[in-house]
């Protein structure tokens, strides 16, 4: 919840109670329980502020130690290099025995920390002369990290966390490696971010973090995937986006948000968007099916890896259907949610036509399959938005269905004919939506 949202609330909450409308334990249980991102009168704009200083602070400090080092003895390099982690420690923990939990002092406390763990590092390492790789000092210092995540739950450390894994599994697979086990590191991370989510009610802290892992856990999709089994990435990576798509509807509400405060739901559906948008077209679904394409597997390890992803992602993505549906109102918007987070389930059957049908022809029928789809999500959300009164669905819905004719103009071989019919009708479309909308029938 934002902090002017906060403020309100609690003084509504005092107003609650001056009037009887809620006892005073239940005031106090909804003071408890909203009012975490008040705690000592804090503002999230003196908070950066003031992580921005401890960081230009400790950086001052290590050009001064860096124009001195030469003149210094090992033992005082050692002492230097674990000060500021030592002090990170103990403010921490006077911190504790204090009962200072307000975000103004553990969210620099937490980017104070995780510098000094880098810097520790790099100190030791050059003064002792140990060797190493790249990437063994990004997965180290973002394991690290993991105690000043959990101890502090502040915003840049697990951000800082999930970048140093996306940097460590980049490096690692330049190097041929085999890195399946990111995803283990990374769901280290969840409950922080999860109980963060809970507490504040998804708010910035909230907003922040889910950006930062969830940003960061899509690229490395793509870094860890095999690519053995053709096609395969088409199902895991829909799925994904599915599943994004329906937590957020599920923990973020249906509410209307802004892009920023809807990450899950905004990563979702472009994420979706733009693989529909992919596949509506051939080239994705230009390669071989068949037990032929098996011949390429360098090992069972490798293919099985993309095989458990692309069964484990469908499931986890039916549960969320599953859920929401369970919670889904009798609202056309609903159920509209509903047909874009079963993108999966239209995606995945193509896929297994095409591989039993294996003509050669498959490619354009997949791909005139989901353009079919894709269509009918855009004029449903254009419909669904006209008819809930919402000038957001309908703006959506507009995009998609222009995009789709864009790239089909742009792309397909068809006659100028029709595509001059084709723009006309579309282009007729929209002047009505215009003129709907002008008439104050849609709301904003």
């Amino acid at each position: 919840m934002e902090n002017r949202e906060t403020r309100w609330l609690l003084a509504e909450i005092e107003n609650w109670q001056a009037e009887g409308v809620v006892s005073a334990e239940t005031a106090a249980t909804l003071r408890a329980r909203y009012a975490t991102e008040q705690s000592m009168g804090s503002t999230w704009g003196r908070i950066i502020l003031t992580v921005f200083g401890v960081s230009l602070l400790g950086l001052g400090l290590i050009a001064l130690l860096a124009a001195n080092w030469e003149s210094l003895t090992r033992p005082m390099r050692v002492v230097l290099a674990f000060l500021p982690l030592l002090i990170s420690v103990g403010l921490y923990g006077i911190g504790v025995v204090k009962d200072w939990h307000s975000r103004a002092f553990l969210e620099p406390l937490g980017a104070f920390w995780g510098l000094s763990i880098g810097v520790g590092i790099s100190l030791i390492a050059q003064t002792y002369q140990i060797s190493g790789s790249p990437e063994n000092f990004a997965l180290t210092w973002s394991l690290l990290l993991l105690p000043v995540v959990w101890a502090t739950q502040a915003v840049l450390p697990v951000i800082g966390y999930y970048v140093g894994l996306l940097v460590w599994v980049s490096l690692f697979k330049i190097a041929d490696g085999f890195v399946c086990h990111y995803w283990f590191f990374a769901l280290l991370g969840i409950p922080v971010i999860r109980d963060v989510v809970r507490a504040t009610a998804c708010g910035i802290r909230g907003q922040l973090m889910l950006w930062g892992a969830v940003g960061t856990a899509l690229a490395a999709l793509g870094i860890t995937l095999e690519k053995q089994i053709p096609g395969l990435w088409i199902i895991i990576y829909t799925s994904i986006f599915s599943l994004l798509w329906l937590l957020g509807i599920r923990i973020e509400g249906n509410e209307t948000r802004g892009v920023f405060h809807a990450p899950l739901r905004t990563l979702g559906g472009v994420g979706l968007f733009v693989m529909l948008y992919l596949l509506m077209f051939q080239w994705p679904w230009s390669f071989e099916y068949g037990f032929r394409a098996l011949e390429s597997y360098r090992s069972w390890v490798t293919w099985s890896y993309d095989l458990a992803l692309s069964v484990a992602a469908p499931a986890a993505a039916t549960a969320a259907w599953v859920m929401v549906w369970r919670g889904t109102q009798q609202e056309a918007w609903s159920w509209m949610q509903l047909l874009w987070g079963s993108a999966f389930i239209v995606v995945a059957g193509i896929y297994v036509l095409s591989w039993v049908c294996m003509s050669e022809a498959h490619g354009h029928w997949a791909s005139v399959l989901v353009l079919a789809y894709l269509s009918l999500l855009g004029l449903g959300t254009l419909l669904t938005g006209i008819r809930c009164r919402a000038l957001a669905q309908v703006k959506w819905g507009v995009y998609v269905l222009v995009l789709i004719v864009l790239g089909k103009f742009f792309s397909s071989e068809m006659s100028f004919t029709t595509k001059g019919v084709a723009f006309i009708a579309c282009g007729t479309v929209l002047l009505l939506c215009s003129l709907y909308t002008r008439k104050g029938r849609v709301s904003p």
